[in-house]
């Protein structure tokens, strides 16, 4: 019995040990953890390609356990996306495994000159595409990004994903996914992506998020600054730790930190056009004070009309830059006017991207300041019985 426990055992041991075939098959494929798309030079036709990439054969458990980093950034040029990577093969004899595939990344005047839809189609219809990957544009070139060396990632575009993940906590980042760019292509609603930029030099080199690229109908249109984009962000209910400097005069400064928004937005019908009621509640708390000292009821109502106007004012700058300026119908109020009051949109449909510039917004902010150990409700804020809507 011993011995036959003892054979089964070998069996099972030999039969998990890989083959050399399936070495083989590891050596013949590197591992894309990032793609960066500009174009070509000298030619307004084609794309150059950079495939940030990690190599199977040089990592043993765990990328932190390597002596040096295991990625790697190679480039290639072809008509399309597809044909670039084909050409990525055909140049390293290597083909490209995108499921792991974190980050898209788009040069500023690559975008500038295409369609998210031809750049990114590819990626989209690939079995291997990954559909939570991150999109990002680069204010410089896709390729100069993907080359940034991180010392706190053991895979540089994790630091990309970790970078939009917490500047949507705190305001600072939208982020979009490549399901947001498919999602967006039913024409209920623009996309809004994130410009990162590589600042400083050598070891003091950063990637920073310092604006955000509005698309219509997945052309470029225009930029909207960090103001509106922390407008955008409240709108979409994103921030959970978005902090707000309040100078208070002789009281000193004081750091409110929101911690939840709740957004509700109505539409009206006037003559042919729709007026929109948008109402915002706030709650925060205070993350710290120039002056240390018991925070009356008095202070509080103040501090709490003052963070309303700053929000206020951010959403109306979300509103003007997006909507009136681009036309960029990144807060789906095109979508809302079809729940609402659908009988505007079927009279023209095709009409109403520019007509959202010539509507009329109503934008009203109640904020909240709780005290330590209290709880603000927001749905009092926003009106009884409201349930926030999905802004995306």
């Amino acid at each position: 019995m011993k011995v036959w426990a003892i054979l089964i055992a070998l069996a099972l041991g030999m039969a998990m040990v890989p083959s050399c075939k399936e070495k083989s098959q590891v050596s013949s494929r590197v591992i894309v953890t990032a793609v960066g798309i500009d174009g070509t030079e000298g030619s307004a036709e084609g794309v150059r390609l950079a495939v940030q990439t990690v190599e199977p054969l040089l990592t043993s458990g765990s990328l932190t356990e390597q002596k040096e980093n295991a990625t790697a950034v190679y480039e290639a040029e072809g008509e399309t996306v597809a044909d670039a990577l084909n050409s990525f093969v055909s140049l390293t004899g290597r083909s490209a495994f995108i499921l792991h595939n974190r980050v898209i990344a788009i040069g500023l005047e690559q975008a500038k000159s295409g369609t998210l839809a031809s750049l990114t189609d590819y990626f989209i219809r690939s079995r291997e595409g990954r559909p939570l990957a991150d999109v990002v544009i680069s204010r410089t070139t896709a390729a100069d990004l993907l080359s940034q060396k991180s010392t706190a990632f053991t895979i540089p575009s994790e630091q990309i994903s970790m970078l939009l993940q917490e500047g949507r906590r705190r305001g600072t980042a939208v982020r979009t996914r490549l399901l947001d760019l498919e999602r967006a292509s039913s024409g209920m609603y623009d996309v809004a992506i994130p410009i990162v930029e590589a600042m400083g030099e050598g070891e003091e080199s950063r990637l920073c998020v310092t604006g955000t690229a509005l698309f219509r109908g997945g052309t470029y249109v225009g930029e909207a600054d960090p103001a509106a984009t922390r407008g955008l962000l409240l709108l979409q209910e994103a921030p959970e730790a978005c902090p707000y400097v309040l100078d208070r005069g002789e009281e000193g400064c004081f750091t409110a930190e929101i911690e939840k928004a709740s957004c509700s937005i109505r539409v009206e019908q006037e003559g042919e056009r729709a007026h929109f009621y948008i109402t915002t509640g706030i709650r925060a708390a205070i993350a710290d004070e120039s002056r240390p000292r018991r925070l009356t009821e008095e202070m509080r109502q103040g501090l709490e009309k003052a963070l309303a106007e700053e929000v206020q004012a951010d959403i109306r700058r979300a509103v003007d830059q997006s909507v009136i300026r681009c036309g960029c119908d990144a807060i789906g109020l095109q979508r809302r006017i079809m729940q609402q009051i659908p009988s505007l949109v079927k009279e023209g449909s095709d009409r109403w991207p520019e007509e959202l510039r010539s509507c009329s917004y109503e934008i009203e902010v109640k904020a909240e300041i709780a005290q330590f150990g209290e709880e603000a409700e927001l749905s009092a804020l926003v009106g009884s019985g409201f349930t926030p809507p999905a802004c995306r």
